[in-house]
């Protein structure tokens, strides 16, 4: 048995040399038919040195163990690519420079072993694998010196393309998972600083990065999903923060530096680059502030919901005219801020005003009217509401009397919520909503009304004037139909004796704002008219 080993090593030697010596005559026909450096590269020569370049792989193949074939590829290539780069725009060089650099990428391929995939994927063990990072290494080194010559837009990306993947398993044969995705943000960063004119290879990386980030960012999708409808985002949700820290905040940084330095990559892109770059900087950070509420099951959230979400609400609002007042503008400064402003504004419409709002959700709001938290939540989004109205300009002024009326639904609600703790205390659902408490929002109603009243005429903005108007005759609808049913006697005539002084003096008022304005053949004037009578 023995024997038989040795007579195969020994004929493995004896084709292995007789391949070498084979190829010294193709190189020595190619040597001699070498063109001057006036004259163009003839096939012959290509063909001659091609052969050589052949019989010199098998060869080296046979010398070696198949494992190590990829870097005899390397080994040919450093001298063809010094043949050759002078000459690579003709046809014959640069067919045989990709020929020998795809033929390092098929032998990388097809001798590879299972543990070069385990750790190609994440899965490997932690121990560097010396031999397997060196042949991933030799496998691009061909790809990078065709970056060096390639000058046609489509190969050069499928160069780009394959450097990158192979310098990714280079790193990935050395390093424990967890250091991968750090060690390719520097790279992107360093590509992006210097080598910008690499896209392809700088997005390969950035994909290469997001796959990595992919889990915890999608166990953070469902868990925001899940919350879209209505269920609580508990901490249990949310992946581990110290797996966001390692996977995707190193996406993010990688991101944004790429949008920094590497501009030109990304111009025709630009908006949407940077709403992708945010996106993990965004769910890192609410992950991390998730951690400080520890809102882990619903008992805590009915205990500290609306404080958590009011502080992140008030967050983002600080992070909009801050990003809005810096003093060195940049680009899409302004578009960043405003963009900021809508996201803490949809936030607290979507979940504190719609899915959780304490009107009709277990929301504990603090144990004294005014002072409590409601006053944050409603009075943080009516600010950024007039903020936001105040950006107006063009074509979005058209807009302005959607955003008064915003403030003014806003504005009732506030109200409605802070009469409903007076008699409910710090949670909003028990007891059931009373007699008293219900004629009390009717007035309520009215006061509000003759608020928006009076600022709409203080400001002269015709949309409070109307808004006031539809409040009020909502209230005059609800105190006939409803609240004076459940009166009798004297006091059902004072209240529709008080409800006519109001409705007179509001008329008289109507009245007054719109003949000095001039308004008086408006609808709006015509409606105060008859309110009045």
């Amino acid at each position: 048995m023995q024997f038989g080993v040795e007579v195969i090593y020994d004929r493995s030697s004896l084709l292995a040399l007789a391949a070498v010596a084979l190829a010294i005559l193709p190189a020595s026909a190619a040597w001699s038919r070498w063109p001057a450096r006036d004259e163009k590269f003839a096939p012959e020569p290509a063909v001659a040195l091609s052969s050589a370049f052949v019989l010199a792989q098998l060869g080296g193949s046979l010398a070696v163990p198949e494992t190590s074939a990829p870097l005899v590829t390397a080994m040919l290539a450093v001298p063809a690519f010094v043949l050759v780069r002078s000459r690579f725009t003709e046809p014959a060089a640069r067919m045989l420079q990709w020929a020998i650099a795809l033929s390092g990428l098929v032998l990388l391929l097809v001798t590879s072993h299972y543990d070069e995939a385990s750790a190609f994927l994440g899965a490997g063990e932690n121990a560097p694998a010396w031999f397997f990072a060196l042949r991933w290494l030799a496998a691009a080194l061909p790809f990078g010196m065709l970056l060096a010559l390639e000058r046609d837009k489509q190969p050069r990306r499928i160069a780009e393309f394959v450097s990158a993947v192979l310098g990714y398993g280079t790193i990935a044969m050395l390093l424990p998972a967890d250091w991968i995705t750090p060690t390719i943000a520097i790279g992107v960063l360093g590509i992006a600083w210097r080598m910008v004119q690499f896209g392809t290879l700088l997005n390969t990386l950035l994909l290469i990065a997001a796959c990595w980030a992919a889990a915890p960012l999608l166990e953070w999708s469902a868990a925001g999903f899940e919350a879209l409808g209505g269920d609580p985002f508990l901490l249990a949700d949310l992946p581990p923060l110290a797996e966001m820290l390692r996977y995707v905040a190193p996406l993010a940084v990688a991101l944004v530096g790429a949008m920094l330095l590497g501009g030109k990559v990304f111009v025709r892109y630009r908006k949407p680059g940077w709403a992708i770059a945010f996106a993990p900087v965004a769910i890192v950070a609410h992950t991390a502030f998730k951690q400080v509420f520890g809102i882990g099951d619903l008992a805590r959230f009915a205990e500290m919901g609306l404080a958590e979400r009011t502080t992140w609400q008030a967050l983002l609002a600080l992070l909009a005219i801050g990003c809005a007042s810096l003093p060195q503008r940049f680009a899409g400064q302004v578009d960043a801020a405003r963009w900021l402003g809508i996201g803490a504004l949809t936030h607290f419409a979507l979940f504190t005003l719609l899915l959780h709002n304490p009107l009709w959700s277990d929301q504990t709001v603090g144990g004294w009217p005014l002072a409590n938290l409601l006053l944050p939540a409603y009075g943080i989004a009516i600010a950024l509401v007039l903020w936001l109205c105040r950006g107006l300009d063009g074509d979005w002024l058209r807009l302005r009397t959607a955003f008064d009326g915003a403030v003014m639904v806003l504005i009732g609600l506030l109200a409605l919520s802070e009469l409903r703790q007076i008699f409910a205390g710090t949670t909003l659902l028990d007891p059931p909503v009373g007699q008293q408490e219900d004629l009390l929002r009717s007035i309520l109603a009215i006061a509000v009304a003759l608020g928006f009243l009076g600022w709409g005429a203080w400001v002269g903005q015709r949309s409070w004037r109307i808004g006031s108007l539809v409040l009020m005759l909502g209230a005059v609808l609800k105190v006939f139909f409803f609240d004076a049913a459940g009166l009798e006697g004297l006091a059902r005539i004072a209240s529709f004796f008080a409800l006519g002084i109001c409705l007179i003096g509001i008329g008289w008022f109507y009245t007054r704002q719109l003949v000095r304005n001039g308004d008086v053949t408006t609808p709006v004037g015509a409606l105060s008219t008859s309110v009045s009578s």
